[in-house]
C-alpha cells in the first residue's frame, strides 16, 4: 500500500516488492493498493502518483492494482474480498 499523494511511498513499495519476492510463496496473491483517493477528490493537484503509472507498474509485476480511501472506505471492501478470493498471483 502506498499514499497516492506522496511519491516517496510508491518508490518504497517498489523496493519492498523485490525483497518480498525473495521470501514469498510462489502462488502468493499480489496487490498494489494506492490509498487516499479522498484527498485527491478534494484536491486533484495533490496526486503525485498517476493511476496510469501505478497500473503499468502493477501489470509489469503481475499485481492487481486498486485505489482506495481508508478514510471514506471507498473500495476497501473490494480490495479485501478480491484478495481473499485470490484473484491475482505473482
Amino acid at each position: 500500500m502506498f499514499d497516492l499523494t506522496r511519491r516517496q511511498t510508491f518508490e518504497v513499495v517498489q523496493r519492498f516488492l523485490v525483497e518480498l519476492r525473495q521470501y514469498a510463496e510462489p502462488d502468493c496473491v499480489g496487490y498494489l493498493v494506492g490509498n487516499k483517493t479522498d484527498l485527491i477528490e478534494t484536491n486533484p493537484n495533490s496526486r503525485q502518483v498517476q493511476q496510469s503509472e501505478a497500473k503499468a507498474y502493477a501489470e509489469e509485476n503481475k499485481l492487481t492494482y486498486i485505489e482506495t480511501s481508508a478514510l471514506s472506505s471507498s473500495s476497501v471492501t473490494d480490495a479485501f474480498e478480491n484478495l481473499v478470493e485470490g484473484i491475482s498471483y505473482f
